[in-house]
């Protein structure tokens, strides 16, 4: 079992184009409604959440207007911890780096260098960015059965089901090339706090 309760706030979201600020919005505690008339950019603002937390977005998610931003920037808050993430969108489907900055927004915006950058795998000098949430949640790092790394993509999967995904399905629409059972039963175990890194490496050793 996961023993130590952990949770993430989103707190502001930016969006811009060019520099210039297209969406600014602050978030509160509790529940959140997202309102407007038809076609105003409503899923839009939540596929932009999903894709700076960690989503990927394939070159037909991406729509007008969310395909002529630059970039999405998101203040969270892990575990009473304030961090800065942005993210450079890309409409061909590609998988961009995202940088994470400790502290607020406006601070990050006026400290060029206090930016790490990490990328979707791992390399010899840095984790990747899934591996990073996974400390700041203390989470570890957790395989599915195909000894696959869960990654946030795969995480926020099960969180954020989007317009475009069948209604009677649980989790986000996945091409079947990464979409299995195994990776879908460790998900839903993980999120559910039903399997950690500890009890799964003993139900490997048992099959």
């Amino acid at each position: 079992m996961i023993k130590k309760p952990s949770y993430l706030k989103l707190n502001r979201l930016v969006i811009t184009k060019a520099g210039k600020q297209l969406y600014d919005e602050k978030f509160h505690d509790g529940i959140n409604i997202i309102r407007g008339e038809h076609s105003v950019g409503k899923s839009t603002i939540l596929d932009m959440i999903f894709y700076v937390l960690g989503g990927e977005l394939k070159k037909d998610d991406w729509k007008y207007p969310a395909d002529e931003c630059s970039n999405v920037n998101a203040e969270i808050t892990i575990n009473d911890r304030i961090i800065t993430l942005t993210r450079p969108v890309d409409p061909s489907g590609a998988v961009p780096h995202i940088k994470i900055y400790e502290g607020e927004y406006d601070k990050a915006m006026k400290d060029a260098d206090g930016w790490l950058d990490y990328g979707s795998r791992r390399s010899n000098e840095r984790l990747s960015f899934s591996e990073m949430m996974f400390e700041l949640f203390d989470w570890g790092q957790y395989k599915s059965d195909s000894y696959q790394n869960l990654t946030m993509h795969q995480i926020m999967r099960l969180i954020y089901l989007s317009q475009s995904s069948d209604s009677n399905r649980i989790f986000r629409k996945e091409s079947t090339r990464s979409d299995n059972e195994n990776t879908r039963t460790a998900i839903a175990e993980f999120l559910f706090g039903l399997d950690d890194l500890e009890t799964h490496s003993v139900r490997q050793n048992l099959l």
